[in-house]
């Protein structure tokens, strides 16, 4: 998995945040292919989303490893982040929490079965569109709705 992930990651900042020069769109857009990527990668779906398997590794891999490998998991695309939030272009407390945010929406795809086939297409694309969004809205907008 960690090989075709030098492969894919590369390809998907590629065709997101480098793609798109407007954060909300690039989010979306690997957020998308990060998910199509899982759902039909057999290396990626056999490792992410069988539960036989996720629990073998969990099994052997230790907590420090697995938090480890959860810090890298973000380390590609941090950087884009942390310049968008400089520039006041996403918001959230900090640029690691937005970063580890967009990473646990494609764990969507593990809930797949559970969400079930026909509901499925319509919870990812009102999710990705969400958190794309939501991640994007200006600071004033996101205060003034909890008042």
């Amino acid at each position: 998995m960690e090989q075709e992930s030098k492969e894919v990651i590369p390809r998907l900042l590629r065709e997101s945040f480098e793609a798109y020069g407007d954060p909300e769109n690039a989010i979306a857009a690997l957020l998308e292919q990060s998910l199509d990527e899982i759902e039909s990668n057999p290396i990626f779906h056999q490792v992410l989303i069988d539960e036989q398997e996720l629990s073998r590794i969990r099994e052997q891999i230790l907590d420090e490893e697995a938090s480890e490998k959860r810090g890298n998991a973000i380390d590609h695309f941090l950087p884009y982040i942390e310049i968008w939030y400089d520039e006041d272009r996403v918001t959230g407390s900090d640029p690691e929490t937005i970063a580890h945010t967009i990473r646990a929406v494609v764990r969507l795809a593990q809930q797949k079965e559970r969400i079930g086939e026909e509901q499925y297409p319509k919870v990812r694309d009102t999710l990705i569109a969400a958190v794309a969004s939501g991640l994007t809205r200006e600071q004033d907008s996101v205060e003034g709705t909890h008042e």
